[in-house]
């Protein structure tokens, strides 16, 4: 073997191992993201519940787990600078009668209303009062910080998977209610408060340890709050 020979002996040898090093690592990269995949460019985490729903990683217009993202009144698909009544999409100008979402057939939020669908789009939606109850009771919470924001670390019970719940606060009229010493959290659910209309499910949560420090209540459908979506 002449010396030009040799050279394109050692120059193949040199690609054939350089592509097994790459085929390996990315092995090992699809080894550490089991359990996570994409949805519409959107990244979720399957936490191996019983209904087989996957949960984004991040709050809806966030770019990272420990993110606040967008406010939302419930029922609206866009944030604004005030959450009352006299701005609301689907309410007279003083919250007393609701426009829509006021009959008894209507009890979740419909896709053109929904936040999560219109701003993340594919199958992505606002999990129901039923989905939030299913992550509850099929996950165990830990309060913790992340990236230097409180909130809820909330991991499967029968997968070694988790999301991230930043205790982002809410907003109602021109008020932010967020304590940075003793943080909380609102999420909205696409579930109406049939009790009460002018009512929607929230889940809310505080500081402490494990789930029975988070709580479903009904709030206002005018609040602004955070939305994380699911998907299936």
């Amino acid at each position: 073997m002449n010396g030009l020979e040799k050279m394109k002996f050692l120059g193949m040898a040199f690609v054939l191992c350089s592509v097994s090093f790459v085929s390996c690592s990315d092995d090992d990269e699809g080894e550490k993201k089991a359990g996570y995949g994409e949805e519409n460019g959107h990244e979720w985490v399957d936490l191996g519940l019983p209904s087989g729903l996957k949960w984004a990683t991040c709050n809806v217009g966030a770019a990272a787990p420990e993110q606040t993202g967008e406010f939302y009144a419930w029922g609206e698909i866009t944030p604004k600078a005030t959450y009352g009544w006299n701005n609301y999409a689907w309410s007279d100008e003083y919250g007393n009668e609701m426009t829509k979402y006021t009959k008894a057939s209507e009890k979740e939020l419909e896709l053109e209303d929904d936040a999560a669908r219109q701003n993340m789009g594919g199958g992505w939606f606002t999990p129901s009062y039923d989905d939030w109850s299913e992550l509850r009771n099929n996950c165990t919470w830990l309060w913790t910080e992340q990236n230097g924001v409180k909130g809820f670390l909330v991991t499967s019970t029968s997968a070694k998977t988790s999301i991230f719940l930043p205790a982002a606060g809410y907003k109602l009229y021109n008020d932010y209610l967020y304590n940075a010493e003793d943080p909380y959290g609102s999420y909205w659910s696409s579930s109406v408060y049939t009790n009460d209309r002018k009512q929607a499910w929230e889940v809310y949560f505080g500081i402490g340890v494990g789930k029975d420090a988070l709580y479903i209540n009904d709030i206002g459908r005018n609040a602004g709050l955070p939305v994380r979506a699911v998907c299936k």
